[in-house]
């Protein structure tokens, strides 16, 4: 073969590459392929077909292009913005954060009878109803699903949480809460069946139970009927301090410990046979006096103003602080003394959540809020995302093996809400925040809340999936059985 024909054949095969590379047209890479095919012609000298780190720089180059061409497009203000919430990806999980993730392991004790041997053998059987193509972050979103569901329901059939209303509402969130349980329990089981466990599916998982403290609160005060009172924030900060000691448990201990009875298997089955009691009789039947049950003696122990709910209110707070929470200090106190730390910086460490708590209370409490009486579902689920980042944080830390996160900006905005109505009572000046400048300002904090905490959700989310190579609610890789 002649040099003719040798460079005629290098020609048409630069041709065929070009024509492969202008799938993506623009006029970055078409001045980079002219350039080329140009300095192709003017040669005399015969050359090789590209190797393949030749095209991938090349790619590399026109991509580089193509993201300078977008950028410069965009409004100054707009990428600014972007360029804003894309650093902060970094700040939320930095690399050597993620390089922690070959060093997790999971760990969890359940010692509930009732886990042991009633429920185990029923997950057992609904963890074979999911086809195994069915990824385990998918299967926990559903559960959540099933909450969210009853909470429009709540919000739109009883949006004063008292009611009442259609009997099937309130069987919905019974039985909304049963699927929450089970779906929250198959999962691990579905991870384990699938080859899928990760510490994704651990944060996923944590994340979901976290969010719904407030969910679930807000469900279950329109079960019971409670209304827009204090016993609705009762039992929504009942929820979530339980929920956060065993957090913070679970990060210092380095395992989720469940005792004999928990929140997670007979606290979430008390709560399905209440809604459920609530669809039978009616959610008045928790508002009659003690006497009405039990006949007149019962007020020698008790006023005739004592209520079935009040007894029911009673209950959860033993139950949560007397059989729980005392618990998750002394397991912390143990792992504390065992790794040579001080368990007073164990302590210390949950300054934010209870300044965070301490200010939903000063909030709620003011003479000059409306929110107790006005707008509870709305002030729940903001600072209930706000605890979703607080009890969220300190399971990524957990799993990738960083330092007891300190403090979250979602906190300052609760903050600042609780100072604004209670100045007037401190300072004895006139009332900054009227009933409609503290609405306009809740749905602007919950608003902030739910941008940051779910760009700092699907941020971490999406760095996990790429160091990991796997998808959240799809399986990427599956395993051939």
């Amino acid at each position: 073969m002649n040099s003719s024909d040798k460079l005629n054949r290098n020609v048409i095969e630069m041709d065929d590459e070009i024509e492969i590379t202008e799938i993506k047209p623009n006029t970055s890479s078409l001045s980079i392929e002219k350039r080329k095919k140009s300095e192709f012609e003017s040669s005399n000298v015969s050359i090789d077909i590209p190797n393949i780190d030749e095209n991938k720089s090349i790619e590399k180059e026109v991509e580089s292009s193509n993201a300078s061409l977008n950028n410069n497009n965009r409004n100054p203000i707009i990428q600014k913005v972007i360029n804003f919430f894309n650093r902060l990806e970094k700040v939320y999980c930095p690399d050597e954060a993620l390089e922690n993730l070959k060093n997790y392991k999971y760990n969890a004790v359940d010692k509930s009878y009732v886990s042991k041997y009633i429920l185990k053998p029923y997950w057992e059987f609904c963890t074979k109803l999911f086809p195994l193509s069915m990824a385990p972050n998918l299967i926990t979103l559903t559960g959540f699903g099933f909450m969210l569901i009853n909470l429009i329901l709540a919000i739109i059939l009883v949006p004063d949480l008292e009611g009442p209303t259609y009997r099937w509402f309130y069987i919905s969130c019974s039985l909304g809460l049963w699927l929450y349980s089970t779906f929250d329990n198959v999962d691990g089981k579905q991870a384990r069946r699938t080859k899928q466990s990760s510490p994704l599916g651990e944060l996923f998982d944590h994340g979901c139970d976290s969010l719904n403290c407030a969910v679930g609160s807000v469900v279950e005060a329109a079960a019971l009927g409670l209304g827009q009172t204090y016993y609705t924030y009762i039992f929504s900060m009942i929820t979530i301090f339980t929920f956060f000691y065993s957090t913070w448990e679970n990060f210092y201990t380095g395992r989720l410990y469940l005792g004999y009875v928990n929140g997670p298997t007979e606290g979430l089955i008390l709560g399905t046979v209440i809604m459920f009691l609530s669809g039978v009789f009616g959610p008045e039947m928790w508002w009659k006096p003690l006497s009405h049950y039990l006949g007149s003696w019962v007020e020698v122990i008790v006023t005739e103003k004592c209520k079935l709910i009040d007894c029911l209110l009673v209950f959860m707070i033993i139950f949560s602080f007397v059989s729980q929470i005392p618990i998750t200090f002394f397991s912390v106190y143990k792992a504390c003394k065992k790794n040579g730390e001080k368990f007073t910086n164990a302590l210390t460490s949950t300054l934010p959540f209870l300044i965070f708590a301490a200010s939903t209370y000063l909030w709620v409490s003011s003479p000059n809020s409306t929110v107790l009486t006005d707008h509870q579902i709305l002030f729940t689920l903001t600072y209930g995302i706000v605890f979703g980042r607080i009890a969220t944080d300190i399971i990524l830390a957990h799993v990738s093996g960083r330092s007891y996160p300190k403090f979250t900006f979602l906190i300052l905005p609760i903050i600042i809400g609780a100072i604004l109505v209670n100045i007037p009572s401190l300072f004895h000046c006139g009332v900054i925040l009227n009933s409609t400048g503290e609405l306009i300002f809740l749905w602007v904090v919950f608003g902030i809340c739910c941008v940051f905490y779910f760009h700092w959700a699907l941020s971490i989310i999406r760095r996990f999936c790429k160091f990991l190579d796997i998808n959240c609610l799809t399986i990427k890789h599956r395993v051939v059985f």
